[in-house]
């Protein structure tokens, strides 16, 4: 486990790259000389001024610029945001490394000082130098714990090489990846750049597939309203009064009914149940997502950018492409004129199945 002293080390480092060596302070307006040294805006006019108009990079590697010319340097911005979130990193880094640290996978009692690439493994140092006293064991590479996410992100290629970019054929690169032939003419971005928008990007389109999906939802449980139906208790009421002589139509006008909503039933079943499949498909997606920004492991991320982006476009495309089913309507014609006519309208009152698209009616006709 590191020691205060070691942390103290680290944050003296951090420190010293962005503090200016002119005025020992944490940079104001760094600016770039064309010598690739920077320093604070004001130090450079300072010195110009001091130097009769002219100021002389102190590294005395020959470069001179005229006072007209210095308010023209380029911002340092990787050093100006270095200064403006590093102290806050360390400040919490030294607050929070306690909690943070992994426990010893040998020995489970001391914190992880040591992780060996070989073994994949965290070590307390004593662990760590029991087994591998051995001399192959002792070729194993070990770094400390808290350099083991730079140091398993190597490149595969140049392992002397961490990877830094993202090459716009979406390969993950290091420096010297970005010069070889493989990436000749590719764009490479810096990672810390694009996980922000990465990571905005799928949080939004998750938002949207789950705002879509609630609105396919919603209409699919509409198609279950009105199971209700009144027309089978107004053919009960008529045959009631008919029994005896039409029992036996009653029940095969009932059963065209029943089929008819058997029928709907398992179309808008299904349709829910693909809805609720969805759902918990889109839920499961949208959990590993969550787990994922939760580790803070950018590499991740990325690499599970295309197969979070495909599922997300193809569950747009299918929710897009699904449609509600069409339920099969029906109305009864000469029902309430039975009991008066019988005889006349008994073979004539039938189960009419409507067309997609007609309002669900009520008629009866009777002979002339």
């Amino acid at each position: 486990m590191a020691t205060k002293s070691s942390n103290a080390h680290k944050k003296q480092q951090v420190d010293d790259l962005i503090t200016c060596s002119l005025c020992l302070n944490y940079f104001a307006d760094p600016r770039m000389l064309p010598c690739s040294h920077t320093y604070c805006l004001q130090c450079i006019r300072q010195i110009a001024a001091s130097n009769g108009g002219q100021f002389e990079c102190p590294m005395r590697d020959g470069t001179r610029l005229e006072t007209n010319h210095i308010d023209s340097l380029p911002i340092n911005r990787a050093v100006r945001d270095m200064v403006d979130i590093l102290p806050v990193v360390v400040d919490a880094s030294d607050q929070n490394r306690e909690a943070t640290v992994p426990h010893c996978d040998e020995c489970h009692l001391d914190a992880a000082d040591l992780w060996c690439s070989d073994c994949d493994a965290d070590y307390c140092r004593k662990c760590c130098d029991n087994l591998h006293k051995g001399r192959i064991l002792s070729q194993h590479r070990r770094v400390p714990i808290e350099e083991k996410a730079a140091e398993s992100k190597r490149c595969g290629f140049h392992h002397d090489e961490k990877i830094r970019f993202l090459c716009s054929c979406e390969a993950l690169i290091c420096r010297d990846c970005q010069h070889s032939k493989e990436h000749k003419g590719h764009t490479p971005a810096l990672i810390d750049e694009v996980v922000l928008d990465i990571t905005e990007k799928l949080t939004t389109e998750f938002k949207e597939a789950q705002k879509f999906l609630s609105q396919t939802k919603e209409q699919g449980n509409l198609l279950t309203s009105g199971n209700e139906n009144p027309n089978t208790q107004s053919i009960t009421q008529i045959f009631s009064a008919l029994r005896k002589t039409i029992d036996d139509y009653e029940k095969k006008l009932k059963a065209q009914i029943c089929t008819i909503e058997e029928k709907n039933t398992v179309l808008v079943d299904s349709y829910l149940a693909s809805l609720v499949s969805k759902q918990v498909a889109l839920s499961k997606h949208n959990e590993d997502f969550d787990k994922i920004l939760l580790t803070k492991d950018h590499m991740q991320l990325l690499e599970s950018k295309k197969k979070l982006t495909n599922y997300l476009e193809q569950l747009t495309k299918e929710l897009k492409e699904l449609k509600p089913p069409i339920k099969t309507e029906y109305r009864i014609d000469g029902v309430d004129q039975l009991e008066a006519n019988i005889n006349g309208t008994l073979q004539r009152a039938h189960i009419i199945e409507k067309r997609p698209g007609n309002s669900l009616a009520f008629s009866s006709f009777l002979d002339n």
